[in-house]
């Protein structure tokens, strides 16, 4: 995929009418919300809320505020599966493996263009590009492939680290409570 190139996506079906982004995460039935990184990312830089958008919620203290994503705003929304922004970063990784510092760093900002973004300036590394990757796929259930790939977690030391069980192996198997 390059620039310019309509996402590959999921389309909302009646006989599946499940978005789970929707339903579990948005606005549908909020019972998680996202972590506190993407609030930051959007303070740092309020113009992020191109490719972060969020939906502030009140907890059940009524005091505490909480985000919800807002990538997914009804049920029928489309679900990305793959865009040219994440291929594009893909090429600026492997520009990194091979020390094409200069190359990766077009393709962020190529990246960060498409969503009105500045540029970026000081020279990509490996951290510029996990952040960068961390925000283009908000929502898109790659982060935890590479929490596990970079081996960086956004959970406490003595939290598990593992990927989601899904609904319905938990259905179908008896012994998973």
């Amino acid at each position: 995929m390059v620039d310019g190139d309509s996402p590959f996506q999921s389309l909302y079906d009646v006989e599946s009418d499940w978005n789970a982004y929707w339903a579990r995460s948005g606005q549908g039935r909020p019972s998680t919300v996202t972590d506190w990184r993407f609030n930051d990312y959007v303070k740092a830089d309020p113009t992020e809320k191109a490719r972060i958008p969020l939906v502030p919620i009140l907890g059940i203290d009524w005091i505490t505020t909480f985000y919800l994503q807002d990538k997914y705003p009804v049920r029928e929304s489309p679900i990305d599966v793959i865009r040219w922004q994440e291929n594009e970063l893909m090429l600026a990784e492997l520009d990194l493996r091979i020390g094409a510092a200069a190359g990766a760093l077009i393709r962020i900002n190529n990246v960060r263009d498409s969503h009105g973004l500045a540029e970026l300036d000081a020279p990509a590394d490996m951290d510029m590009l996990i952040i960068e990757r961390d925000k283009e796929l908000f929502v898109t259930g790659i982060r935890l492939i590479d929490q596990r790939r970079f081996d960086i977690w956004h959970l406490d030391e003595d939290t598990w680290r593992y990927l989601p069980i899904t609904d319905n192996e938990r259905n179908a198997n008896p012994n998973i409570d």
